[in-house]
């Protein structure tokens, strides 16, 4: 970690155990730490620690991390905060998704979109970024519950083709036909 004395880092859950020891090796290496955290109480007590300045609000929630964060400048975000409920995916209700993806997918979402315009002029974009999250969620969602229900013989498979001559893709490029049809899956469980 070398450079970054003088830099701006934002740590969410940076009041947590994990957040706390993130925050205290970046304030080793001189960075100003904005310590993001949902428990006041936490927060201010790791940012007195690390000399940096806390910054309460909850990642899930889009205006309330806009109006907390503000106009300050972010050179490095670090998406820590994260919670889990450790429970087998048939004995969930749907309130329970909306909880653990509010927080660990929302939420990193918002944080990139409040953080990345001030990096713009840094970091490139394929104009897939939501895309991917939602995929790249797909997969890990899919080994956790084959895993879940392997016992019961059942078999749960992702299936990610890559680039395949679509008229998305097709629009994408700016070439072929619109109305060309294609029975290509995307990347989905399959049983």
């Amino acid at each position: 970690m070398k450079g970054l004395s003088g830099k701006t880092v934002l740590v969410t859950g940076g009041g947590g155990a994990i957040g706390g020891a993130i925050c205290r090796r970046f304030a080793e290496e001189g960075a100003k730490l904005l310590v993001a955290d949902k428990a006041r109480a936490s927060a201010e007590a790791i940012a007195s620690e690390v000399k940096g300045r806390a910054l309460v609000f909850d990642i899930a929630d889009y205006a309330a991390a806009n109006k907390a964060i503000g106009d300050v400048g972010v050179d490095v975000l670090v998406n820590n905060a994260g919670w889990d409920r450790f429970q087998n995916f048939v004995d969930m209700q749907p309130e329970d998704w909306e909880a653990l993806i509010a927080v660990n997918l929302r939420g990193p979402l918002n944080m990139h979109r409040l953080i990345l315009p001030q990096m713009l002029a840094r970091v490139g974009s394929s104009g897939e970024a939501v895309y991917s999250a939602c995929k790249g969620g797909i997969i890990s969602f899919s080994k956790t519950l084959a895993r879940e229900v392997a016992r019961k013989g059942i078999t749960v498979n992702v299936v990610c083709p890559g680039p395949t001559d679509t008229p998305i893709l097709r629009g994408f490029l700016g070439e072929g036909e619109a109305d060309r049809k294609s029975t290509t899956p995307w990347c989905a469980p399959s049983r």
